[in-house]
């Protein structure tokens, strides 16, 4: 049997200091299987973007296990992560004078020489992320030049050039209005299904979230981490759990947030 892309026990998330470790959140525990889009949503502060740094090796995780294809994630080597995991990150890239095209091609140098040459497969791969992201008319245009919408798809192309099984993104349709939002979340599911790529993102977007995703990962009110489907969690009212506002309330009904009356 095939063992999960992602696999949390037990895994206890936070940060370290002097007096001992701090978690942020009750101990982990979901896994996930090969083309899965999963979305990861909470409240601001309660610790997503804590959760894909400690999957990705970024941040040490405190006790339990994080496996990455059935692999303790600190056996696995930085060069041996590579060829199994991408990241597209919230920070916009701030880089110089470089073309869209050569911008994705960077997701081929875990895998080039040390000279990072590329060979007739290697352009031939960073062709086809392009053109399976709709950026490969933008591929000679500078990269600063791009909207924000364009520099996500592009992001998102250099990821899948790097071909590996599992995208992790964190909180990646900051600064992007409404229409590329829907974009963007379109393009991952359609990555899952027609690449069958394990993608994991962190998102506000709970409404695109509903539509798109096979499992919700929801960070509560209490510090946990739920998993479940989207038809569950708003079977047992777990956004309204999870969002407590006086301003605004989830209605199950539209899959909507709404302003309570004034």
């Amino acid at each position: 049997m095939k063992a999960p892309v992602i696999q949390l026990k037990s895994a206890l998330v936070g940060y370290g200091h002097r007096e001992g470790v701090c978690p942020i959140m009750l101990p982990i525990n979901v896994s996930v299987k090969e083309g899965e889009f999963i979305c990861l949503i909470g409240e601001n502060g309660k610790g997503k973007s804590t959760v894909l740094k400690s999957i990705s090796g970024e941040i040490p995780y405190l006790s339990g296990e994080v496996l990455i294809n059935g692999k303790l994630l600190p056996s696995i080597s930085a060069s041996e992560l590579a060829e199994q995991m991408s990241l597209v990150l919230t920070d916009r890239i701030q880089i110089g004078m470089i073309t869209v095209g050569e911008l994705v091609a960077f997701g081929r140098y875990p895998f080039t020489n040390w000279l990072a040459k590329m060979t007739p497969l290697d352009l031939q791969i960073v062709h086809d992320a392009m053109d399976s992201c709709g950026v490969l008319n933008l591929k000679d245009r500078y990269y600063s030049n791009l909207s924000d919408g364009e520099k996500q798809k592009v992001a998102i192309a250099r990821a899948l050039a790097q071909q590996t099984p599992l995208i992790l993104l964190d909180e990646p349709l900051n600064h992007l209005d409404l229409i590329n939002k829907a974009e963007i979340f379109s393009l991952l599911k359609r990555l899952c299904v027609d690449f069958k790529k394990t993608i994991v993102i962190s998102t506000h977007q709970v409404e695109l979230a509903l539509q798109a995703a096979d499992k919700i990962w929801l960070i509560n009110g209490k510090h946990q981490l739920i998993e479940t489907t989207p038809e569950a969690a708003i079977e047992n009212h777990l956004f309204e759990e999870a969002f407590i506002s006086d301003k605004v309330k989830f209605d199950p009904l539209t899959k909507t947030f709404q302003l309570k009356a004034i």
